[in-house]
């Protein structure tokens, strides 16, 4: 999974540790699965209208 999610540029490596952090060009991306995930489709529908 970090894999494919570092593939797409979604989050990136911390040099020198195990660590992995979101790029800025995944927060938004992530931000709306996590909310599409929490609320469900059409409450995520009538936020981004």
């Amino acid at each position: 999974m970090l894999k494919r999610l570092n593939v797409r540029g979604l989050i990136v490596k911390v040099p020198h540790s195990h660590r992995w952090h979101v790029s800025k060009k995944g927060h938004p991306l992530l931000g709306a699965v996590v909310q599409l995930d929490y609320h469900g489709i059409p409450a995520a529908m009538h936020t981004a209208a």
